[in-house]
């Protein structure tokens, strides 16, 4: 009776682990695309909703976006300065741009660890014309806005003869 006491309490126990463990992958499955569009909309319509060239040096974006990014990511752009690549573009090419949407093309779990890797396609405006900007992101969950970037980078493409990076 003793052994059959033992053997049964073994088994629940395993099955709770597992229980806990199918839990644990639910919680992170529950990150909608949904969520991570509304927070790159959020973000890139901060960086990339330059109306017109006048406009492009009349903030600090990289203050304005500083929640967005994680340390790391914030202290590589203050070095390079990749959040005002769509303003430089907009103060050479004097195209004004503007974010129409962003679309989530694969969402899946970061290879490299933490959190989710993000491909996503941004629908700008610049001047009259409708174009396509790819990209891809890793973001972790954080407040205050949901998640915090760990990793952005868009595609290249040239409008009007400049160079948009």
């Amino acid at each position: 009776m003793r052994k059959i006491l033992l053997l049964l309490f073994s088994i629940l126990i395993f099955a709770l682990s597992a229980c806990q463990e199918s839990d644990e992958a639910e919680v992170k499955k529950e990150v909608s695309e949904t969520e991570v569009k509304d927070f790159i909309m959020e973000y890139k319509m901060i960086t990339h909703n330059v109306p017109v060239p006048e406009e492009a040096y009349e903030v600090n974006v990289l203050e304005k976006v500083k929640p967005y990014l994680n340390d790391d990511w914030y202290e590589r752009n203050e070095k390079d300065k990749r959040v005002m690549f769509p303003r430089t573009y907009v103060s050479v090419s004097g195209l004004g741009m503007t974010l129409n949407d962003v679309t989530i093309d694969r969402l899946e779990d970061n290879p490299d660890g933490e959190g989710y890797a993000v491909a996503y396609t941004l629908n700008l405006t610049i001047g009259k014309e409708v174009v396509e900007k790819k990209g891809d992101m890793k973001i972790i969950e954080d407040e205050p806005n949901g998640f915090v970037i760990t990793y952005d980078w868009e595609k290249e493409i040239i409008r009007n003869g400049v160079r948009f990076k």
